[in-house]
């Protein structure tokens, strides 16, 4: 959807039927009397690429309003046109990048046009470099989730999983489930950094030394470590880094953080994880459930109850049993998105890829590989 709709603020009507009479064959306009009406306009309007507001209006200023537009709408272009101006304040705004053009009162319509392209134009560049920005992030995640994929098949499962459910919970609470879906897929990143013996010695629940549990232990750590170099992706990483965390503060890491100071994807993944490390005992739902309330200060009560609330959807979505039989002697039938029902060893009892993974085009040429 482009962002073409240009929104007048003032509190003279005149102005705003004269602006809209003279334009309205170039520009889509939306108008709002004051500032309040305004941010409703773009709470409701989200074709608004450009506000436009007066300097001087009753109970909040342009700037303020501005200000407000700043942090909660931040790719809308600002502009303000004014005929009563302080320089001091202007030359703050413009410094502070509240405004991308001031215009003065009274504004010839071609030169109002003019700058209400540039806005426009700026505008699409905006989402063309945000566009640009996700398909590098996601890029970047897909070679690392592929990496994880060919590396550590099981590791790789369990973080679909994960994946999944802490993506549905997240949508649950209307929280945008980008940060903690990606946070899920990560969290395990630095298993790769883990020799493979030293993995299934861990997994077969083999006696370890101090310094190799403790490699475990810091599992979070060095995942958010890896994940913190990549920029933009620094929310992630702390997201990661606190997925182990008590809601009561008790926890790795060590630090004073507690309670809703925990990043909210983490208190998802907590409560994700814990959840399906308890199902894979044989527990039920309700039975899990019972578990985690019974851990008192351990989880962020408002998400167990979400889970509560949810759990017949989860059953359903979650922990169906697989859809398609994979064999590794038949290859060619192999698709990413098929979810695997039974496990997949080599002729030596070498697990390569556990129940319950869906696989993706990395683990299918692992499998192709691991039958030369």
């Amino acid at each position: 959807m482009e962002q073409k709709t240009i929104l007048i603020v003032d509190d003279e009507p005149n102005l705003l039927s004269g602006i809209t009479r003279n334009l309205h064959d170039q520009f889509e306009f939306e108008t709002a009397a004051t500032a309040l009406e305004a941010l409703d306009r773009l709470w409701h309007n989200p074709k608004i690429g450009v506000i436009m507001t007066d300097l001087r209006m009753p109970n909040m200023n342009g700037i303020e309003l501005l200000i407000q537009v700043k942090l909660k709408f931040p790719s809308v272009v600002p502009l303000m046109l004014s005929g009563n101006a302080d320089l001091s304040e202007m030359s703050q705004a413009v410094n502070e990048g509240h405004i991308f053009r001031f215009l003065t009162k009274p504004c010839p319509p071609d030169l109002l046009a003019k700058m209400l392209n540039a806005a426009l134009d700026q505008r699409r560049l905006i989402e063309s470099e945000k566009i640009l920005l996700q398909k590098t992030l996601n890029g970047s995640v897909q070679v690392l989730v592929d990496i994880l994929s060919m590396f550590d098949s099981e590791a790789f499962g369990q973080a679909q999983t994960l994946r999944g459910l802490s993506k549905y919970l997240a949508e649950q609470f209307d929280e945008d489930p980008w940060i903690v879906e990606n946070a899920a897929l990560l969290s395990h990143l630095s298993m790769v950094t883990i020799p493979t013996d030293l993995i299934q010695r861990y997994r077969s629940g083999d006696s370890l030394t101090v310094q190799e549990r403790e490699i475990f232990q810091n599992i979070p750590k060095s995942s958010a470590n890896l994940i913190s170099q990549i920029p933009r992706l620094d929310v992630v990483a702390k997201t990661i880094l606190y997925q182990r965390k008590h809601f009561n503060g008790i926890g790795f890491p060590n630090d004073k953080i507690a309670g809703s100071e925990i990043p909210f994807g983490s208190r998802i993944l907590k409560g994700a994880r814990d959840l399906l490390d308890l199902l894979q005992t044989g527990l039920k739902i309700p039975g899990a459930l019972e578990v985690m309330q019974a851990r008192v200060g351990e989880y962020d009560v408002a998400i167990l109850h979400m889970i509560d609330i949810c759990k017949e959807t989860i059953e359903k979505q979650f922990f169906r049993k697989g859809v398609s039989t994979l064999k590794l002697s038949d290859m060619t039938k192999l698709r990413p998105g098929q979810l695997v029902k039974h496990k997949i060893e080599t002729k030596n009892a070498v697990l390569i890829v556990r129940e319950g993974v869906i696989l993706q085009a990395a683990l299918i040429e692992k499998l192709r590989i691991s039958q030369i």
